[in-house]
């Protein structure tokens, strides 16, 4: 760099000089770097984490590279930013692998001139998985499911949970061809009502929700077989005799919204008598006449979902009309 002095005089005659350059000068520009760089989840990222470092006086913004090579010669993600912090869009599990990884941060002059790099802690994605609780193991289970799994932790110096939304996949099918899906705040989940399964062999798997909507790795396949059970014929008894209509009954089952009853002379049930009822006690609307008949029942959810059927045997007799006659006792009556 070089100065010199000049002189410019407007009126009345716009006289301008000037004189010798002086000698040159030289000097450093020297920029002030990023300090305190640090991540929101510590040195081991099991979830979204955020990059951050202290206010650089004088920025107008930062740079921030993020690579698995030390020499960040092909850097993962390369941005500008306005701001003293950065949370990867999409998610960390959909931009970062599991892995080892670098990071450092720039200050920017303006959008062109930027400023020495600082390194920040080398960090390590290890994506973590909830851990289901039930029903796994090749559970047999009788009702819709709950399912619950296990809360995802961070673990830094104090574990806080990391995941505010988890994600469930439900499948009859193991390699989950078309899942059905749910969304939940809670570590268990119950299946609402229109959305129950039917009996049968299903698989399910469950995962972090991460921001933006991104899920993590899900959790090992669970299988589980589910079954509704068959109600317990109660009264009449099996192949007992009923003088007359019968009251049928069978003991409630769990989940049950109403009962189907018929009763039909033959095992097929064709034709078949047949009723629906919320009760677990039920009287023909119908004489029945004197015979043998089978009588059975199911369940159904509040989906209409059925369960197995139970079958009795019951005969019905005539109703023997009895006459009662004044009976004259030793030692009683008029003299």
């Amino acid at each position: 760099m070089r100065v010199r002095h000049e002189r410019y005089v407007f009126l009345p005659t716009d006289f301008f000089d000037y004189g010798p350059w002086s000698p040159p000068m030289r000097f450093k520009l020297d920029s002030r770097r990023a300090a305190n760089l640090r991540l929101s989840t510590g040195a081991f990222a099991q979830m979204t984490p955020s990059f951050q470092w202290d206010r650089v006086e004088g920025a107008s913004g930062y740079s921030i590279q993020i690579d698995d090579d030390a020499s960040f010669s092909s850097p993962t993600i390369n941005q500008k930013i306005d701001l003293n912090s950065f949370t990867p869009q999409g998610g960390m599990e959909s931009i970062l692998a599991d892995g080892s990884y670098f990071w450092r941060v720039a200050m920017r002059r303006s959008n062109t001139v930027s400023g020495y790099w600082t390194e920040g802690p080398p960090f390590v994605v290890s994506s973590v998985t909830p851990l289901p609780l039930s029903p796994i193991a090749d559970a047999e289970i009788s009702q819709q499911p709950t399912f619950a799994w296990t809360a995802v932790l961070t673990p830094t110096l104090t574990p806080r949970v990391a995941a505010g939304r988890y994600q469930l996949q439900l499948d009859d099918d193991p390699n989950f061809s078309t899942p059905t899906q749910f969304e939940t705040d809670n570590t268990s989940f119950t299946l609402p009502k229109g959305r129950s399964i039917a009996d049968g062999t299903w698989y399910w798997r469950v995962a972090v929700l991460h921001d933006f909507n991104k899920t993590g790795p899900f959790s090992p396949v669970q299988r589980f077989y589910k079954e509704y059970l068959a109600p317990t014929l109660i009264a009449p008894a099996q192949g007992a005799t009923s003088a007359g209509l019968p009251v049928f009954t069978w003991a409630p089952l769990s989940g049950a919204a109403y009962y189907r009853i018929e009763i039909a002379t033959n095992e097929q049930f064709r034709p078949s008598q047949f009723y629906l009822t919320d009760n677990t006690r039920f009287t023909p609307q119908v004489d029945l006449k004197a015979g043998g008949y089978y009588w059975r029942v199911q369940m159904f959810d509040r989906d209409r979902i059925s369960g197995p059927w139970e079958m009795g045997r019951v005969t019905i007799g005539p109703i023997t009309d009895q006459l009662y006659l004044p009976v004259q006792l030793a030692g009683w009556g008029e003299d």
